[in-house]
């Protein structure tokens, strides 16, 4: 007897339950120390990977083995992360964060290498260089996989601007917006900032929420080339929330 293998959207949703189950439940994780205005998040101070991750992380493996190295960059440290044919990986982070006082999320990165084939539209293409999640706290919510999901990324093909939930079924409460697209301005570093505050109010404005989104409890950063066999690679440096 022949058995079909789990379908992959099954696999990653069980991947993502797994980073939020990880999670607390309660709000047992003191916030990220303030620097004025400012929320560091990343942490990137040295090339030490413990456990195959920067220091402060835990490698999140999915397919293939992760392809990570910690670069220095005159004063500065990033991150490095290479995916190719059936690779997806990433690395995860336990962070309170009260979006009433930081509404801004801020960070610095490069593509160098896109998935020439991904596209956050169709489930069978859903590879992308790079793509923060932002997992949120909500009351009342009694398993983790339901928690909505906010997802920044840099797409080879969805248009710049682009808000979309997932096209795999099993992570109906993941939203994409997409940042940058395509091949303009690749191997460069780029500033980013969002309002969270405003972006999860028209991600999820119809999903019947009844209370607005207000804590980050955790952050994922994640490459994958699983779907269309492609290659990526992408660096990550700083990143931090602000009050303005």
């Amino acid at each position: 007897m022949t058995m079909n293998p789990i379908p992959a959207w099954i696999t990653f949703g069980c991947l993502l339950w797994l980073f939020t189950a990880c999670l607390p439940r309660q709000s047992s994780a003191a916030a990220i120390p303030a620097d004025g205005d400012l929320l560091p998040v990343t942490g990137f101070s040295s090339r030490a990977m413990p456990g195959g991750a920067p220091e402060g992380w835990t490698l999140l493996q999915y397919r293939g083995d992760p392809v990570m190295t910690m670069q220095k960059d005159e004063d500065h440290h990033y991150l490095r992360m290479i995916s190719s044919e059936e690779r997806a990986f990433g690395i995860r982070k336990e962070i309170s964060v009260d979006l009433r006082e930081y509404p801004y999320l801020n960070w610095q990165w490069r593509v160098n290498r896109l998935p020439p084939e991904g596209d956050i539209r169709r489930a069978d293409r859903d590879d992308q260089a790079l793509q923060i999640y932002l997992i949120f706290k909500t009351p009342g919510t009694m398993l983790s996989f339901q928690e909505p999901s906010l997802s920044y990324i840099w797409d080879s093909r969805a248009p710049r601007g682009l808000m979309v939930g997932s096209p795999q079924r099993s992570m109906d409460t993941v939203r994409y917006i997409v940042v940058r697209s395509g091949t303009e301005a690749l191997g460069q570093w780029h500033w980013e900032k969002r309002n969270v505050s405003t972006d999860s109010r028209n991600a999820f404005i119809n999903t019947g929420k009844s209370q607005p989104l207000e804590i980050i409890r955790g952050i994922l950063l994640f490459i994958n080339t699983h779907h269309t066999k492609g290659k990526a690679e992408a660096d990550m440096g700083e990143i931090f929330f602000s009050r303005n």
